[in-house]
């Protein structure tokens, strides 16, 4: 029975590659080859490979692949073709340790007692190999090149080969090789994928493409989750605490009349303020520049396509240093939706406390770092500002949008495709966390080293508030402190390393390290200080919020967002959706990924 199964392991693995070809010249079928592998890949990477590491290296496996995901992200900074190389080289490797491991488990199949366990148990290995076959087809070639046999079939031909290796002595041969290392290249392994698949360097499809690319994207994500599963990984949970299957649910219903009330406000706001030209922040004092910084994007979706280009052009512009830093800092931070939520999950004396210190942050840093910072002479590194196009830019809505309606249509739209797939990522976020995260962990960690792993953690990584909101609470209900939760809020929107890339070109690099000094140091301390006030029983307790009967207009807010969820997948392709939660350091890239939106009639940005 082995040699059947091996042949079927193998087919599975070039049906990749084979429908890759065939689409390829066919834009509908090339469309749907990519929404499949983007909806199976990180599906089964996360359901299937790193729960299996996390059973040795506990949340070890977590950092490792999140150092993956950044080594890719910063090879990034050298290039689409150095990403590429460094990707190929982390992941090959990665996929060949699996595809041994892939043998062994077939062999043990064909040795199962039961031949319809072996078949059972083979179907499941055998399904996943597809995904890998149309992972190495398309998300290993450097941009503008299409996959070339060699480049295709080499890493394929290594993987079948490993498979039938470890299918023979796969056992044997793992046995020499201590668990934790071959978990640690594979845990490091799937955090350079995730970055990979869900990243594209090519332009977005037209209407139709992305359309057919977000159905095959929802049948590829139904497909991987249907299959078996042989560690019951969405029904495991530590002891007394909810699985994946228990919690994503209820945690949905929850948060979705918040997040949807989030929407509607935005767009309300959206078509009530006042357009603001770049020039309304150059007051003569510095406290009011800071001041007007902070209030500038106040109905801004405060997603990495609402802050950064922005900034940019306000670099271009020459608008005080104090006033872009203030909009950097509190910009993501009042989020609307990250308030609504953080309402409903950590209670409102704690919400309304974080916003406050969110802007005292934002004026405090913008004041200290203003003082010294002075932006660079030549804006060469983003090109002289088209300044007549600009004139037509504005932050708020335009004096010749149609209606009120029109505007607030808009501004529900921008902010319903920049914050979506956060809003569902930090749901599943939170329940993968509730379900794999052991209460005892944080009584092992001391109080003031929780805070400073926080600190470390939010720095190099884009956090949007609605993201990290219900992480944030769930880290509390884990028994982690407050402080430590509220730092990743208040720090964590605060800086990136993109966002600090641009900041570097433009006021230099000692500025910079000031500036995240000042973010950290200070953002841990207001963290502190607010957790000392706020009462913790004015906190939600998370068992309870998600188990009790929930309410007929909470079912019916879900249903809603899923279906607005469904047409802003529908209209954006999965590429479109997951770019907001990426944050590039190229303006044109970003307007590739459908990030300027510029389809709704209006463009986000500034003007003189």
């Amino acid at each position: 029975m082995l040699w059947p199964l091996l042949a079927m392991s193998i087919a599975g693995l070039l049906l990749g590659p084979v429908l890759v070809a065939m689409g390829r010249g066919r834009r509908s079928a090339s469309a749907a080859i990519e929404g499949l592998t983007i909806g199976v890949v990180p599906v089964l990477v996360i359901t299937r490979l790193l729960p299996h590491t996390m059973e040795e290296l506990r949340a070890g496996a977590l950092a490792l692949a999140a150092l993956g995901f950044l080594a890719v992200s910063f090879a990034h900074r050298g290039g689409h073709a150095l990403e590429a190389r460094i990707g190929r080289a982390v992941v090959v490797p990665t996929l060949l340790l699996h595809a041994i491991t892939d043998g062994a488990g077939l062999a043990i199949s064909a040795a199962a007692p039961e031949r319809s366990a072996g078949w059972v148990l083979g179907a499941a290995l055998i399904l996943h190999r597809l995904p890998e076959g149309l992972f190495v087809a398309t998300a290993l070639a450097p941009p503008g090149v299409e996959s070339s046999p060699r480049r295709t079939y080499v890493p394929v031909a290594l993987l079948a080969i490993g498979t039938i290796i470890g299918a023979l002595g796969g056992v044997r041969i793992l046995s020499a090789v201590p668990e934790t290392i071959v978990d640690g290249v594979v845990a490091f392994g799937i955090g350079a994928m995730l970055r990979l698949v869900v990243h594209t360097h090519t332009p977005a499809p037209d209407a139709a493409q992305r359309a057919v690319s977000a159905v095959s994207f929802l049948v590829g994500v139904a497909l991987v989750l249907s299959l078996p599963d042989p560690l019951g990984v969405l029904q495991r949970a530590q002891p007394s605490e909810l699985s994946l299957v228990q919690s994503v649910v209820p945690l949905f219903v929850e948060t979705a009349p918040s997040f949807l009330a989030a929407l509607v406000v935005t767009g309300v706001l959206y078509a009530v303020v006042p357009r603001r030209r770049a020039s309304w922040l150059e007051a003569t004092r510095p406290v009011a520049q800071a001041a007007r910084g902070a209030a500038f994007g106040v109905p801004l979706p405060a997603g990495s396509c609402g802050v950064l280009p922005i900034a940019r052009r306000l670099f271009a512009l020459h608008i005080p240093v104090a006033a872009i830093l203030a909009f950097v800092v509190a910009t993501p931070a009042l989020a609307l939706d990250g308030a609504f939520l953080s309402v409903r999950l950590l209670g409102a004396p704690l919400t309304l406390a974080r916003l406050a210190v969110s802007v005292i942050l934002a004026m405090v840093v913008a004041l200290a770092i203003g003082r010294f910072a002075r932006p660079s002479a030549s804006i060469a590194s983003f090109g002289a500002p088209d300044v007549g196009a600009q004139a037509e830019a504005s932050f708020g809505h335009a004096d010749t949008a149609p209606s009120a309606w029109a505007r607030m249509r808009d501004g529900f739209v921008d902010a319903l495709d920049h914050l979506g797939a956060w809003y569902v990522l930090g749901i599943l976020g939170a329940a993968a966390f509730e379900a794999t995260i052991d209460p005892a962990l944080s009584r092992m960690v001391p109080r003031p080293l929780d805070v400073v792993a926080t600190v470390l953690l939010s720095i190099p990584l884009w956090v949007s508030t609605v993201g990290a909101t219900p992480l944030a609470a769930m880290m509390i209900h884990k028994g982690f402190s407050t402080t430590a939760a509220l730092a990743l809020l208040v720090v964590g929107p605060a800086t990136n390393l993109t966002m600090l890339a641009v900041l570097r070109q433009e006021i230099g690099g000692r500025a910079v390290a000031a500036y995240v000094i000042a973010v950290a140091v200070l953002g841990a301390a207001a963290a502190f200080l607010v957790a000392r006030v706020v009462p913790a029983s004015s906190i939600p307790a998370m068992h309870p919020l998600v188990a009790h009967r929930h309410l007929a207009v909470e079912w019916a807010s879900l249903l809603v967002l899923a279906g607005l969820f469904a047409w802003s997948l529908l209209r954006m392709g999965p590429r479109g959706w997951l770019a907001a939660m990426i944050v590039e350091s190229h303006e044109e890239h970003a307007r590739d990924h459908g990030c300027a939106h510029e389809h709704h009639g209006h463009e986000h940005g500034a003007s003189t």
